[in-house]
This record gives C-alpha cells, sequence and structure tokens, in this order.
C-alpha cells in the first residue's frame, strides 16, 4: 500500500474516532492544496512592480549620564575617554558577581533613545547599572527598553494651541 494513502487512512481514522466527519476532513485536507494551473496573474503582477521609493532622514540621539572624577567635570577637563562605558551583554551578565567587585561607584542611570524624522517624534528609554570599577574602566548593564512613544508634530502644536485658547 502506498505510504500516503496509508497515512491519510490514519488520519481519517483518528478524526472520525475525534467526532469528525470525512467531509470534514476532506475540505481541511484539500485547502492545503495550491492550484497552479488557476494563479491570478494580475495579483502577481501587481505584487512585481516597483514602487517609488523617496528616503527620509532620521536623527537619532542617545542620551544618558556619566561618572566622571568631580576635578575634571569643574574644569572641563574630561576626554573621550571619560565618557567610554564598556556594555556588559545580557549573556555575560550571569558570570560575574558583582557585589564581590571592588567598584569605586555603582550607581542606577537611565538611558533615553530619540529618533527624529520630519515631524514625527519617538523616544524609549531603559535603566542599567554603572559599575566605575577599581582599574577605571565603567561598566553598564541596561535592562530591556521600554516601547516607542511617538509624537507626531502637528498634534503637538494642536496641544499648544487648545492651551493658548
Amino acid at each position: 500500500m502506498n505510504m500516503k494513502i496509508y497515512g491519510i487512512k490514519c488520519l481519517l481514522i483518528a478524526l472520525s474516532l475525534a467526532g469528525l466527519s470525512a467531509s470534514a476532513v476532506t475540505s481541511i485536507v484539500s485547502a492545503q492544496h495550491t492550484d497552479v494551473f488557476n494563479i491570478d496573474f494580475e495579483k502577481k503582477k501587481k505584487r512585481n512592480e516597483k514602487k517609488d521609493i523617496g528616503y527620509l532622514e532620521v536623527e537619532e540621539k542617545i542620551i544618558y549620564s556619566i561618572a566622571i572624577e568631580k576635578d575634571k567635570l569643574d574644569n572641563n577637563d574630561f576626554s573621550v575617554y571619560d565618557l567610554e562605558m564598556i556594555e556588559i551583554p545580557e549573556e555575560d551578565s550571569t558570570k560575574f558577581a558583582w557585589h564581590q567587585i571592588e567598584c569605586t561607584l555603582e550607581k542606577s542611570i537611565t538611558q533615553t533613545q530619540i529618533r527624529s524624522a520630519g515631524d514625527l517624534e519617538c523616544d524609549r528609554s531603559r535603566k542599567g547599572t554603572l559599575y566605575w570599577l577599581a582599574d577605571g574602566k565603567k561598566h553598564v548593564h541596561w535592562g530591556a527598553w521600554t516601547f516607542w512613544k511617538c509624537i507626531k508634530g502637528d498634534d503637538d502644536k494642536d496641544s499648544e494651541d487648545d492651551d493658548k485658547e
């Protein structure tokens, strides 16, 4: 006996035991079949049509706080190395017992990401823990991002006009 036919017979027996009729089973099986001789070529042409594409410039800004020695901050004498943070990947965060590592500072910080394009502005944030180690390196372990919050420029202007009235 052909294995396909045997498989379909087993399926029919199992479904009849489950209380489904053979006609329901036949419609389920035939619904999976695609009739390649009756393809709607108009739909296929529409899918292949080239779309007019334009480009939109997106500005992205990331804001966060970082610890710097007070005298460097007062004298405005910091460098790019003072702004450097090493991000701890999520899979590596469990390798370290951070409470056992000698830290100059351990502080909760927030990072905000802002994207602007045209009159649309979106932002999201995430919390993290900054570890300033005794060797001078700064590490950060970030949590999950919040959902994007978007504001259209026109919506914002309308709310300002309502406040003036």
